[in-house]
């Protein structure tokens, strides 16, 4: 048994128990990195995959068979597709989602006891 599982948490000792357990809970590099490259083993193929479809719905668009995307292309040539795909445009949206709704339905959702809230940008908050 770990020496803080011994003993009894108080109002005293509560703060140094809590960050015992919470650097106890907390990842090393070796479990992190492991996490990482397991995340990169399974979105890969996806991504590939998803690159490949873009780069031909562009290539379509243009004409040009030897076109390649650079990064600044790529958010312009997502919604040109997604135009295409789903016959709806996101201007079109827009007015279905007005930004106070949203920001309401947001900051109204609670989920396993946690709330988002806004804060003013001067506050500390991390704590």
């Amino acid at each position: 048994m770990h020496a803080v599982a011994k003993h009894k948490v108080t109002p005293s000792n509560n703060r140094r128990c809590t960050s015992v357990s919470a650097l106890l809970q907390m990842a090393n590099l070796t479990s992190a990195t492991a996490l990482l490259e397991e995340v990169i083993k399974a979105s890969r193929p996806a991504a590939i995959r998803e690159d490949q479809q873009l780069t031909a719905f562009a290539r379509n668009a243009t004409g040009d068979p030897n076109l390649k995307l650079l990064w600044w292309d790529i958010a312009f040539w997502s919604e040109r597709q997604k135009e295409e795909l789903y016959k709806v445009k996101q201007e079109e949206l827009r007015q279905y989602l007005p930004l106070n709704n949203v920001m309401q339905g947001l900051f109204g959702v609670r989920i396993m006891h946690v709330q988002a809230v806004v804060v003013p940008q001067t506050q500390l908050v991390w704590e």
